[in-house]
């Protein structure tokens, strides 16, 4: 049985700066998780449904990396997207706070 792709967007998100990640994280939320300041990683929940919560990393010390764009208007974007390899294996888009997925259905 071959499984096709849907591509769908799934919503815009609000993202708050925090100094650390908050035990429960709300579905609909990017945290942007500081020290110092400066961003290390983003968690928020797989937007799939699978309820997975994820943590990307944003520091160039370790791979994989993400470029973490904080824009003028308090929006944020993610590059390149993230592809979850285990699991629900969703591939997630971040742009403008506006999350896209697309993944097995």
């Amino acid at each position: 049985m071959v499984r096709g792709l849907e591509t769908q967007v799934v919503q815009t998100y609000i993202n708050k700066r925090v100094e650390a990640r908050p035990a429960s994280l709300d579905p609909a939320t990017l945290y942007v998780v500081c020290r110092d300041g400066v961003p290390h990683h983003l968690s928020m929940v797989c937007p799939c449904g699978c309820k997975r919560e994820l943590d990307i990393n944003l520091k160039t010390l370790y791979e994989p990396a993400w470029k973490l764009t904080e824009h003028a208007d308090k929006t944020v974007s993610l590059y390149p997207a993230v592809r979850l390899n285990t699991g629900c294996q969703s591939t997630i888009w971040v742009n403008y706070n506006n999350v896209k997925l697309n993944g097995e259905k």
